[in-house]
C-alpha cells in the first residue's frame, strides 16, 4: 500500500476559506473573526494573531495572492501595493516607486 499525502487537499480547503473570508461572505466565523483581529482596519499578514486553525490558514497567503485577483469594491480588504487588482500587483510593476512609500502594507481605501 501506498502512503497518501492529503497536504495538497488540506491546502485546498484552507484557501477556500481563505476565499471565503477575504470575499467577506456572511457567515458567523467571517464575521467573528474580522470583528475580532481586524475590526482596527488591519489585515491578515500584518498580523500573526488567531487560533492555530486561523494561523494556519493565514500561512497559506501568499499561495492565496498568486492564484486570485482583487475586485476592488470598499477598498478595506485590498493592499494597495501588494495585491493584484490592477493586473499586476504595484509592488512588482512599479519596485522604485514601491520603495518610497511610506505606508507599504495600506489598504486601498486607506491609500485613497
Amino acid at each position: 500500500m501506498g502512503v497518501i499525502d492529503l497536504t495538497a487537499d488540506n491546502n485546498a480547503l484552507l484557501l477556500k476559506f481563505l476565499h471565503k473570508f477575504y470575499s467577506r461572505m456572511d457567515m458567523p466565523w467571517v464575521n467573528l473573526i474580522w470583528n475580532t483581529y481586524y475590526n482596527d482596519g488591519s489585515l491578515p499578514g500584518q498580523k500573526k494573531k488567531g487560533s492555530f486553525w486561523w494561523r494556519d490558514i493565514v500561512k497559506l497567503l501568499d499561495i492565496y495572492k498568486k492564484l486570485a485577483s482583487v475586485k476592488v469594491a470598499d477598498g478595506t480588504t485590498t493592499l494597495f501595493w501588494t495585491d493584484s487588482w490592477n493586473g499586476q500587483a504595484l509592488n512588482l510593476a512599479y519596485p522604485e516607486l514601491y520603495s518610497f512609500a511610506k505606508d507599504k502594507g495600506s489598504s486601498f481605501k486607506k491609500a485613497l
